[in-house]
């Protein structure tokens, strides 16, 4: 099973490198960016479901799991992650191992504790609304909204 997706991807790669390239001889310089459009294209793919709804989250890609311009200063400021409506996206943490099974949501509420710290956080699921400490939301960086700031 593992040998078959392995080679699905491959030719993911190789029908895009066939259909630019075709026969003519390429420099590195030339090769080496042909190689990175594919790999953007491959890494913006969805991976959840794509929803009609404008309202519903962004789908998954493997690209906002790149570390581009990956911070060690945790916790975030959740107060910030709020205002912008690009990065609001986030995983909340299950008891599952599998990060694949943990729920998707957007940051409805950030909630105070009595020393004025973000304590908890609203988020909304398609199963509906839930309150969570902030150790179980993990907010997803968007590549676009990294990009930009740049």
């Amino acid at each position: 099973m593992v040998g078959g997706f392995y080679e699905r991807l491959m030719r993911s790669i190789k029908e895009p490198l066939r259909k630019i390239i075709g026969r003519a001889n390429l420099t590195f310089e030339e090769t080496m960016t042909i190689l990175a459009e594919i790999e953007n294209v491959l890494n913006h793919r969805p991976l959840t479901y794509v929803s009609d709804d404008v309202s519903d989250p962004e789908p998954l890609t493997p690209a906002n799991f790149l570390l581009i311009g990956h911070k060690n200063d945790y916790p975030f400021n959740f107060s910030e992650l709020l205002n912008n409506s690009i990065t609001r996206e986030s995983l909340l943490k299950r008891n599952t191992k599998s990060k694949l099974l943990w729920d998707l949501g957007r940051i409805a509420k950030v909630m105070q504790g009595r020393d004025g710290l973000v304590r908890s956080c609203v988020i909304k699921t398609k199963k509906g609304e839930f309150k969570r400490p902030v150790q179980l939301i993990y907010p997803l960086n968007s590549v676009k909204h990294e990009l930009k700031t740049l």
